[in-house]
């Protein structure tokens, strides 16, 4: 990315991000449907459907034909969810603990534990902006021998893997976006559009994709 795209993103984003209330609470809702994703993934007979796959896009709207219950209307907001767990693509890949490396030099790999799937306060998933719909990151944590935790998309591991798998986000201090969007403002911005022009078509495009689940 040339410098003044890089730029105008920055300006781009942090208008959106204030604008979007990026603090507001995950749903009840969006908490279950990432338990269900999780659970379809860890069965045996599931694991390899395309759509569980690490780094897909899953789309909240699959949770519908699931739902035994009274439909709810908090259901039509669902979070998308992408679950980020790179040691889970090969098993010849090794990710070494960071932490390890820069404090004694050592090579400790690292293993897979538990998810960020907000079980807990301390294991909350990070928020995402989508084109179309917000988008929960549910990484893995990894540990080490010397029980150094670490998330999966940590800048170290992002580094160790960097050309080895394709990022489906570009993530910032505290939030982050789909490629999908970032090319939409990317492309917009490059088209001569104004920052209030390009939120405006974008909101547009959130408020179309938000009716078609309602009609679905």
């Amino acid at each position: 990315m040339h410098f003044t795209q890089f730029v105008v993103l920055l300006v781009v984003f942090s208008t959106f991000f204030c604008s979007c209330s990026y603090n507001t609470p995950i749903s009840e809702a969006s908490y279950r449907f990432v338990q269900l994703v999780l659970s379809i993934h860890s069965s045996e007979s599931n694991g390899n459907l395309l759509w569980l796959q690490h780094g897909v896009i899953i789309r909240g709207d699959q949770r519908r034909p699931t739902s035994f219950n009274t439909f709810n209307p908090d259901e039509y907001m669902l979070d998308d969810v992408i679950l980020w767990d790179p040691l889970s693509v090969s098993s010849n890949l090794t990710l070494w603990c960071p932490n390890c490396l820069e404090y004694s030099g050592a090579h400790l790999p690292l293993k897979a534990t538990r998810w960020k799937d907000g079980r807990t306060k301390c294991d909350e998933p990070r928020r995402l902006y989508g084109l179309t719909n917000n988008i929960l990151l549910v990484s893995r944590v990894y540990v080490c021998d010397r029980r150094h935790q670490i998330i999966a998309h940590d800048p170290s591991i992002l580094s160790q893997v960097k050309g080895l798998l394709p990022f489906p986000f570009v993530l910032f201090h505290k939030s982050g976006v789909t490629n999908e969007l970032h090319r939409f403002i990317i492309s917009h911005a490059n088209a001569g559009l104004t920052i209030s022009e390009i939120q405006t078509i974008w909101l547009q495009t959130m408020y179309d994709a938000y009716g078609s689940r309602r009609e679905a």
